[in-house]
């Protein structure tokens, strides 16, 4: 009957890891928004912008105009587009991060719910643990009668 208290607190614990992730899922997409509303690009004869070189490191760029501009698309893969193209990516990225933003504070808020209710359970099932741990050990305790 004792197997079933460790089972009970592990799962416990991979719910809240659940929640911690996605709240850092949560904290990744709101710092990119930023940054990808910033990319979206503006037309002129040229293009002063500040940009990441590495974490929380940022350099400020003049960029001519020349009709097209590289993208980062990661996985070591850069492309070339139009401003036009570029453009039309850039918003369609942008409107991708808002969804999905929208949908993980649906989810965290439903998350934090579980979280609580699970934190009360792992409460529970660890308090009664320890009461039928101390009647055991009161029950096996023989009575001294002076």
């Amino acid at each position: 009957m004792k197997n079933w208290i460790p089972q009970q607190l592990a799962t416990g614990g991979t719910v809240l890891s659940r929640y911690y992730f996605t709240v850092a899922r949560k904290y990744v997409l709101n710092r990119s928004l930023p940054r990808a509303i910033n990319s979206v690009l503006a037309k002129g004869p040229a293009l002063i912008t500040d940009f990441e070189v590495s974490e929380g490191i940022y350099s400020r760029a003049r960029i001519d105009d020349n009709g097209s501009v590289c993208l980062w698309l990661g996985a070591n893969v850069m492309l070339e587009y139009t401003y036009e193209e570029a453009n039309s990516l850039l918003q369609k990225n942008l409107e991708n991060a808002r969804a999905s933003l929208e949908v993980l504070v649906d989810d965290l808020q439903f998350l934090r719910d579980q979280t609580t209710i699970t934190q009360v359970t792992i409460a529970r099932v660890y308090n009664w643990d320890v009461h039928q741990r101390r009647s055991k050990q009161v029950a096996a305790t023989p009575m001294n009668d002076s």
